[in-house]
């Protein structure tokens, strides 16, 4: 298998803080802003519940580097209570719903190749165009109540997924 930065195994529900950690390395978190979404992805608003959809958008990165650009969209009750300090000080969203009792059991991911935005291209610090590996995730509790709504791009050359095929 070729070396492409990091390897996540499909089938494994962590969060970005749990894999990054459990490759020896340091994971972190920059330019977070929280707000209210006037114009959620239609995705998000047939999954998640109620009228308002919180976005919570930040960079992540690995031993400093910027890594991935993540998308969280949270129903009002879950995110009206966090703040970006908050986030940076903890590195995980995960860690922040689990305090609240909001824990991740289940997802669906959908992963695509998407060219890189100017957007996303500056905060990743990579060409417009580039590739990218881009996972959008629905989550849900141990009950099957929806929780989170995401989109992860990171540049394909450092994020690779893993399947485990057997017979």
């Amino acid at each position: 298998m070729a070396e492409q930065g990091v390897s996540h195994v499909l089938g494994d529900l962590k969060s970005f803080t749990e894999i990054i950690e459990d490759l020896g390395m340091k994971p972190g978190v920059r330019d977070v802003t929280i707000y209210v979404d006037p114009d959620p992805p239609s995705e998000a608003v047939e999954f998640l519940p109620g009228k308002h959809l919180w976005l919570i958008e930040r960079v992540r990165t690995a031993n400093g580097q910027p890594f991935c650009l993540m998308q969280s969209w949270l129903a009002d009750a879950a995110a009206s209570s966090i703040v970006p300090s908050h986030l940076e000080e903890t590195q995980s969203l995960y860690r922040i719903l689990a305090d609240m009792d909001l824990r991740p059991a289940h997802a669906t991911e959908i992963i695509r190749a998407e060219a890189a935005t100017l957007a996303e291209a500056r905060m990743l610090g990579v060409e417009q165009g580039t590739p990218l590996l881009t996972a959008y995730r629905w989550t849900s509790d141990s009950r099957g109540q929806p929780i989170e709504y995401v989109r992860s791009t990171s540049p394909g050359n450092r994020y690779q997924y893993v399947i485990k095929l057997q017979q």
